[in-house]
């Protein structure tokens, strides 16, 4: 008998509770929507295990190795006022059924806009404030950040709807005071980059199963994992030091320049324009600079493999690195051994390629070439010389007639000494014709077969061998 009463106390409380929890149910409101999302796969993934894009999300690994920790999803209604909010890990524990989805709250019937944004472990999302979240004035608190005006974080004074504190309303925020659509044909526009939306109908009593949400995964050098599994996470790893991904190899290649100025010039050298040093910068990245020297310069930096342009810019060599020239850019490449290529880049800054011209005196000094076995240098006592003429020749061998004495063609007396124009002419490339003549007036040195190059700032020496035809009587004093 106390059998059956046990027995009979405990079906009614089992009835009991039953009677209860379908109560319970009958009285739950409708939820509104209802909602699945998965995480976009590294196209830089190895591994054979990653899921395809098309189907559920079924493993937290996906997750995991993207670098999303969490999931923000926002509802906002017509009139931009939040509906509904809630967060969730990136993969939850419904997600391992088939099919199996979040459940939002229970709306008012109307249009909704909804924002699904990944995020870090520490909540906050990746991205960049969008352009368009700037309020035009100052005449209120347009951000709801509680300052107005001078007061507001934005320096300019302006009342700037700013991405505050970077977490995902503050995004949303923004958008809301610019008054930025957030989803723009299903896109997010909020500046998020693990983002997805949708806009939908709310109807009273019926849950609407929203199509999946798809997240790109962060940015591979903000994602908080060691993608390539060197040990090197993000900013440590030195893909992205450079700006490129985090798996992409790099690698130290020597890059050579050969340098000259003045179009060729073999005689002048980055002192006769000024330049000190080169300023440089490979695909925008600002490079050490390093010292300008005529013919073979080396150096190394850490490249990727691929595609790469160099800057170079001649700049002083006072510390202040003042720009000099203009910006001379190359192509070059690099292999998967380090090896650039072109093998060199060569590099000339012509007087065109001065930001300001350069005006300085001709200067030049000459000798006489000795006979065979006659030691040198020989002047004008030497070999009987009394007299000179000096023509100044551009590289393509027009006498400038714009000198004056000495160097308008006229004789003058022959000097060991520095001759040196009184004007100074705009530097492009000049070349000096010397001829030298005995007290009988005969010409007897010469190097007009081949001027000597001139540099500005420094006098060269040109070299008068025996002129062509020259009588006896130049040399047998």
């Amino acid at each position: 008998m106390r059998g059956l009463k046990r027995r009979f106390v405990r079906l009614s409380t089992l009835g009991a509770l039953i009677g209860l929890a379908l109560a319970a149910s009958g009285c739950q409101e409708q939820r509104s929507y209802a909602i699945r999302w998965r995480v976009e796969p590294r196209t830089t993934t190895e591994p054979t295990t990653v899921e395809p894009q098309d189907v559920e999300m079924s493993s937290p690994s996906v997750c995991s190795r993207a670098g999303v920790s969490d999931v923000e999803v926002w509802v906002y209604d017509e009139l931009n006022r939040v509906a509904d909010q809630f967060d969730r890990p990136c993969f939850p524990e419904r997600f391992r059924q088939e099919g199996g989805s979040i459940r939002g709250a229970t709306l008012s019937p109307g249009d909704y806009t909804l924002i699904i944004a990944g995020t870090r472990a520490n909540g906050l999302p990746w991205g960049t404030c969008p352009a368009g979240s700037v309020a035009p004035d100052d005449s209120g608190d347009t951000d709801t950040d509680g300052f107005v005006g001078s007061d507001d974080e934005d320096t300019d004074g302006d009342d700037t709807a700013l991405c505050t504190g970077n977490s995902v309303f503050g995004f949303l925020n923004a958008a809301v005071a610019a008054g930025t659509p957030m989803c723009n044909d299903g896109e997010c526009n909020v500046g998020l980059d693990s983002c997805d939306c949708t806009t939908f109908t709310v109807e009273a009593e019926k849950t609407r199963r929203l199509d999946d949400f798809v997240l790109a995964a962060p940015p591979d050098c903000e994602d908080g994992i060691d993608g390539d599994e060197d040990g090197l996470v993000d900013q440590l790893d030195p893909g992205c030091q450079l700006g490129v991904s985090e798996s992409t190899p790099v690698l130290n290649p020597e890059i050579e320049l050969s340098i000259s100025v003045l179009s060729g010039n073999p005689v002048a050298d980055c002192g006769n324009i000024g330049v000190g040093a080169l300023s440089l910068t490979i695909d925008g990245n600002e490079v050490d600079p390093i010292l300008c020297n005529i013919g073979t310069t080396r150096f190394s930096t850490p490249l990727a493999v691929g595609s790469h342009e160099l800057t170079v810019v001649g700049v002083d060599g006072t510390g202040t690195f003042t720009p000099l020239t203009v910006e001379k850019s190359l192509d070059f490449s690099v292999n998967d051994l380090g090896v650039a290529s072109p093998r060199s880049l060569e590099i000339d800054f012509a007087d065109v390629d001065l930001l300001e011209p350069l005006e300085a005196q001709i200067q030049f000094q000459y000798e006489f070439a000795p006979e065979e076995g006659e030691e040198g240098p020989l002047y004008c006592g030497d070999v009987g010389a009394t007299d000179v003429r000096y023509r100044i020749l551009d590289l393509g061998g027009q006498p400038i007639s714009s000198f004056t004495a000495p160097l308008d063609g006229s004789l003058s007396p022959c000097t060991p000494a520095r001759v040196v124009s009184l004007e100074a002419p705009r530097w492009g490339g000049y070349t000096v014709e010397v001829e030298a003549f005995n007290a009988d007036g005969d010409l007897c040195w010469s190097n007009a077969d081949a001027p000597a190059l001139l540099t500005p700032t420094e006098a060269q020496t040109a070299i008068l061998p025996p002129a062509e035809g020259a009588p006896a009587s130049c040399f047998n004093g």
